[in-house]
């Protein structure tokens, strides 16, 4: 398969080297009493996509910024969201440039017992294209 002019790009995006500095990994509640913060071991799957996009799986790191707010480290990004009584999140609209792509990028998702199971909306280029990703994962 040739390599796709957006695969620097995707893997910048979709993917973590390791965890973020700063991030915690204490437990601490939030959203339903589930204890979030920490690293979940997130497989990443391409659900659907209408231009070239490559995902590789990589760690999420979870902090929970306060009784309403987390943030969300995942390939070098970090993603600021609210999330709910239930357990269910969503991240603000995060905007990165990589090169002369233009990236906005979207978590919504939700944490169980057991991990994590999310959708990234990332819409980027001129035409644009959308692809959505599926992170998936237990904590560790």
């Amino acid at each position: 398969m040739p390599k796709s002019p957006f695969r620097t790009a995707a893997l910048a995006l979709a993917m973590m080297v390791g965890p973020a500095t700063g991030c915690s990994t204490e437990e601490s509640s939030s959203g339903g009493g589930l204890p979030i913060a920490g690293t979940y071991d997130t497989a990443v799957s391409l659900v659907s996509s209408n231009c070239p996009f490559t995902v590789q799986t990589n760690p999420t790191q979870v902090r929970s910024t306060g009784p309403t707010t987390l943030t969300l480290t995942h390939a070098g990004t970090t993603y600021s969201g609210i999330i709910q009584p239930d357990s269910s999140f969503v991240t603000q609209q995060k905007v990165v440039t990589v090169g002369s792509t233009t990236y906005r990028i979207t978590v919504a998702g939700d944490f169980t017992t057991t991990g994590l199971d999310a959708q990234v909306t990332v819409v980027f280029g001129t035409t644009p294209c959308t692809a959505v990703v599926r992170w998936l994962g237990p904590k560790t």
